[in-house]
């Protein structure tokens, strides 16, 4: 399962523990991603790159998806590692390879609400940050994150392609 955010926030909420950052972000209702957040407490949140990999990736997962395996398969196909979630973590599974900056493991907080507000037609997901988990390979800690802008995946200056996924 996965999507695309076009909004994703950090939170400061004063009596939460200092050392697990919050995050939030919203999903329409109803949803497959939704109903699996909902079903494991647990999420990754891939911070991707601003260029063409990370355009290509953040496309797969945007729209309606008939098949919720499909993305993860072509991209599978196109030489990413999908790496699963271990023993006593929340449960999600992340990309490992071009266009992907950082993965974030979170888990739903427990308050308010057990992390998801309904709000009209969408649910807000509050999620405390567990860790940064690993990439392999040397980054590029210059490279920026993926911007969105005026329905376009952007970098400072230009308009992105997808990798050869248009």
């Amino acid at each position: 399962m996965g999507l695309t955010l076009s909004s994703f926030t950090s939170l400061s909420i004063p009596s939460a523990s200092p050392e697990r950052p919050a995050v939030m972000f919203n999903i329409g209702a109803p949803s497959r991603t939704l109903a699996a957040i909902e079903r494991t407490r647990g999420f990754c949140v891939h911070i991707l790159s601003g260029d063409e990999s990370g355009a290509a990736i953040a496309a797969l997962f945007s729209g309606e998806n008939k098949d919720p395996e499909g993305p993860v398969q072509r991209l599978r196909g196109m030489g990413y590692i999908v790496t699963s979630g271990d023993a006593g973590r929340p449960p999600c599974q992340w990309l490992e390879g071009p266009g992907v900056l950082y993965v974030l493991r979170c888990r739903l907080m427990q308050e308010p609400s057990r992390g998801l507000v309904r709000v009209r037609d969408h649910v807000v997901v509050l999620g405390e940050v567990l860790e940064l988990a690993p990439q392999p390979g040397p980054g590029d800690p210059a490279k920026l994150g993926l911007i969105y802008a005026d329905r376009q995946y952007r970098e400072p200056g230009r308009r992105l392609g997808l990798g050869g996924l248009e």
